[in-house]
């Protein structure tokens, strides 16, 4: 995030409300008292962000990379199975995400 935000993943957060919708709303905040830019950033550059999720999603799917990141979550991803998580990727691609 760093690259693409000018800010790293401990000064973001995110809600997910799921709605009886086909799709969902998420909302995604940074820390930052009045404001960074960032959200404009991640917007302005989400298809590179995108596009390095799945690079890396394909990399662990072939065993050249892992998901296991120290600072993702309690279980650091450890439940998030590679194959999984790209036949997803591949999914939200398909559907205009």
């Amino acid at each position: 995030m760093p690259k693409y935000t000018g800010i790293n993943k401990n000064q973001v957060r995110g809600t997910l409300f799921p709605n009886d919708e086909p799709s969902y709303d998420l909302l995604l905040v940074d820390t930052i008292e009045g404001g960074s830019g960032s959200m404009y950033l991640l917007r302005q550059n989400w298809e590179q962000i995108w596009r390095v999720v799945g690079e890396l999603l394909e990399e662990a799917q072939n065993e050249r990379g892992q998901l296991v990141l120290p600072y993702t979550c309690s279980r650091y991803n450890r439940d998030l199975c590679p194959h999984l998580a790209y036949e997803f990727y591949q999914y939200v691609n398909q559907t205009g995400r």
